[in-house]
């Protein structure tokens, strides 16, 4: 039995144009997954432990020290919100490259097929499936972008 991820390996021939791009994209993801799920905890104990349970301890610190440490909070929202921006617009640029190249082929397969076949559909009808299918796939595409790769899990559901 062919493993569950092989059925997707002939759509990796869509990728190849923007492999750059989607490798910038995990990368960010990876950032904002890490600063979400490491960075926001840390930043809160030090925070908290440092300048707010310090007094109890009887340490004290300069204003300069306090100001350093309590400005990491902003720091990492800022990273946060930068990575996520980054990640899904990088990301929305490679599935929107990908589903281009996939209506290029579809187009170019459909203008090979033999004259009954256009009579037995109108134009209509076939211009309203292709429509509806690749904006299916767009929406699947630009939906899940780049959630895979910033939640710390990567999956994927077979049919």
């Amino acid at each position: 039995m062919k493993s569950k991820l092989a059925r997707y390996t002939r759509y990796l021939r869509y990728l190849k144009e923007s492999l750059g791009t989607f490798i910038v994209a995990i990368f960010f993801g990876i950032l904002y997954g890490a600063s979400s799920g490491f960075g926001m905890p840390v930043i809160f104990d030090k925070v908290l432990r440092q300048i707010f349970l310090a007094k109890d301890a009887g340490e004290e610190y300069s204003v300069w020290a306090i100001l350093g440490i309590a400005s990491m909070l902003p720091a990492i929202f800022l990273l946060r919100a930068i990575t996520g921006y980054l990640s899904g617009y990088f990301m929305s640029v490679v599935s929107l490259t990908v589903l281009r190249k996939i209506k290029q082929d579809i187009f170019s397969r459909i203008q090979d097929y033999p004259m009954p076949f256009f009579d037995k559909f109108t134009k209509g009808d076939l211009f309203v499936r292709l429509s509806s299918d690749t904006a299916s796939i767009q929406a699947i595409l630009i939906f899940n972008r780049s959630s895979r790769f910033s939640h710390g899990k990567i999956s994927v559901q077979p049919e």
